[in-house]
């Protein structure tokens, strides 16, 4: 191994976080930056200055600043392509202003997320594919499309935030809890030796997020035999809301 090449890249890695500070970065100010474009023949780049306080939510903004230093350091992007791609993350970001839960991104489920944002590309006059390719398989053609580049960027931000997350997420916040990683002792009776308990299915997300409150308050009190007969409940509760009332974002639109 050259320890003189491992050196200078850990060197680089750092003098370039020491620049990744704050919510808004001023990218001519960053020397490797200034060193790209010196070495870009054509001297073009796109946007300069990289602002996430246009991200609403700060836990949103964190999530997305922290993904973004990661590809930065880990040599997935360059700033150069970085400063081309801004224009793609301020559509994401737009997207994102429009929801309404606050919290992280995993409050959302995975594929409710990129349904909800293929849905604003299209209402906005975005692509949602990014490329046709048509392949020929034993003289057959078969045409295969690409999603777009947003949405493809959506997709890394939230795996990201999904592994970071997943050893240090309480398994109250998760949409699946495994009852034995819970904080406190259940007994489970042989009837009801299950081990988990699933949100999923629970909508709309204000109700889930009050399920799960309520679920591990009773967790609490009551035998888990009882608490497997609440969440019948609530399961039932939520396609009742779903089948008759689907307008509802709130629990506090209900009333008697």
């Amino acid at each position: 191994m050259n320890t003189n090449n491992l050196s200078n890249k850990n060197s680089s890695v750092t003098s370039l976080t020491e620049y990744l500070e704050g919510d808004i970065w001023y990218l001519p100010q960053i020397p490797l930056f200034r060193q790209l474009i010196d070495n870009n023949k054509k001297k073009n780049y796109g946007q300069t200055v990289i602002d996430f306080t246009l991200i609403d939510n700060p836990v949103f903004r964190k999530e997305i600043r922290d993904y973004v230093i990661e590809e930065l350091t880990s040599g997935h992007k360059s700033l150069l392509s970085f400063s081309h791609d801004w224009y793609r993350f301020k559509i994401i970001i737009r997207y994102l202003n429009t929801l309404s839960i606050g919290g992280s991104l995993l409050q959302y489920p995975y594929q409710e997320l990129l349904q909800g944002f293929s849905r604003y590309l299209t209402d906005h006059n975005y692509s949602t594919i990014g490329q046709v390719r048509v392949v020929v398989e034993t003289q057959t053609k078969k045409t295969y499309s690409i999603p777009a580049d947003k949405i493809y960027e959506i997709r890394r931000i939230y795996q990201y935030v999904q592994k970071k997350h997943k050893k240090t997420i309480p398994e109250w916040e998760k949409d699946i809890w495994d009852v034995e990683a819970l904080p406190f002792h259940i007994e489970k009776s042989k009837s009801r030796n299950r081990r988990t308990l699933n949100f999923t299915k629970i909508l709309p997300l204000s109700f889930r997020i009050a399920a799960k409150q309520y679920i591990l308050a009773r967790l609490k009190l009551r035998k888990y035999s009882t608490v497997c007969d609440d969440m019948k409940a609530l399961k039932e509760f939520s396609l009742f809301l779903q089948s008759n009332y689907r307008e509802l974002t709130s629990l506090e639109q209900v009333d008697r």
